[in-house]
């Protein structure tokens, strides 16, 4: 809400909302997002209120296979019992900070941190190493490494 300019809800493929943060409460956009009323949850307290990020990428920027910055700079801080999802029209470059956060590329600029351990720059394997895995959406194309035995694959 603090970063929005303006907010469309659309429900059922219309829109059936325009108007702005300070124009609706929480509650009036879940109302129009769901078509009734929705009783709000109770906040609850992050489990991270104490613990360092699991996950940790700071003015983090990538590059396309070009070698054109595409991506950031990006801060993201992942804190255990989280989970995060990456979501855009194709060609957003979410590849680009996936390929960033998994070790596959290495950042143009920023810094990368798993478990407090620096992995900036850090190879592939060192990645695989520290618990990272990547499952790509292209099995056939770059899911699999032929000359790897069946296990590592």
């Amino acid at each position: 809400m603090s970063v929005a300019d303006a907010i469309t809800v659309m429900r059922s493929g219309k829109v059936v909302a325009t108007t702005t943060p300070a124009a609706r409460t929480i509650a009036q956009l879940a109302r129009a997002m769901v078509g009734e009323e929705v009783e709000a949850p109770r906040a609850q307290p992050r489990p991270h209120a104490l613990a360092a990020p699991l996950f940790s990428a700071q003015g983090l920027v990538g590059a396309d296979a070009m070698g054109f910055a595409r991506l950031g700079p990006i801060d993201l801080d992942i804190f255990p019992g989280e989970i995060v999802g990456v979501a855009g029209v194709g060609g957003n470059s979410q590849d680009e900070l996936v390929a960033c956060a998994a070790g596959l590329v290495a950042p143009v600029a920023g810094e990368i941190g798993l478990d407090g351990r620096e992995l900036t720059g850090a190879s592939t394997a060192s990645f695989r190493t520290a618990g990272v895995g990547y499952v790509s959406a292209d099995r056939a194309e770059e899911g699999l490494c032929l000359a790897a035995s069946i296990r590592d694959n």
